[in-house]
């Protein structure tokens, strides 16, 4: 496992997962989905300017995308499954 890629990958995802947590805070729909498109693009392109900025080789940085879906994909099943509940019709009432 190369470390430098796994460190760029789990910045890459927080970013993600700070925008959506964001996101989720904000009541304007539209703004809600542009900053977690943002924070989408801005979390993917650092797995391609970080390297880029230090002169990494090109492995790093596609060993860093492939760490990135892993982590996004586990991060997606944990927050499905011990996120917040949605309200039903009775609860909302």
């Amino acid at each position: 496992m190369n470390t430098t890629a796994f460190i760029i990958s789990l910045l890459g995802a927080i970013i993600v997962f700070l925008a959506f947590s964001f996101a989720r805070k904000i009541e304007s729909k539209l703004k809600a989905n542009l900053i977690r498109l943002a924070g989408g693009i801005g979390g993917f392109m650092t797995l391609v300017i970080i390297p880029a900025v230090f002169k990494m080789p090109v492995e790093a940085s596609a060993k860093s995308g492939e760490y990135w879906f892993y982590l996004i994909i586990a991060g997606a099943i944990v927050a499905k499954v011990f996120g917040p509940k949605e309200k039903t019709e009775k609860q909302k009432t």
